[in-house]
């Protein structure tokens, strides 16, 4: 009986130790094989292109301030003082 738990006791032991070295059996069979790259159109010519529109203010240089912009407030309001 001794020897029956004894040897019980060792596959236990020599089990757990795998489990927790991360031996768990035959290794899992590989997955899906990666997507195949997608190829990206090139830009069209421009010829099919339509003009370039600004987005965004207008910037307009002052000789005083230097750059501003439309959204800025003028300098009266920008002072503080009533």
């Amino acid at each position: 009986m001794r020897q029956v738990l004894a040897a019980l006791c060792v596959a236990a032991s020599v089990s757990l130790t795998l489990a927790a070295c991360g031996i768990k059996g035959p290794p899992r069979p590989p997955g899906p094989p990666p997507a195949p790259a997608t190829q990206t159109r090139p830009p069209p010519p421009e010829s099919e292109r339509g003009p370039l529109a600004p987005s965004g203010p207008t910037l307009s240089p002052t000789p005083e301030t230097g750059v501003e912009t439309p959204l800025s407030p003028p300098a009266s309001e920008d002072a503080g003082a009533p």
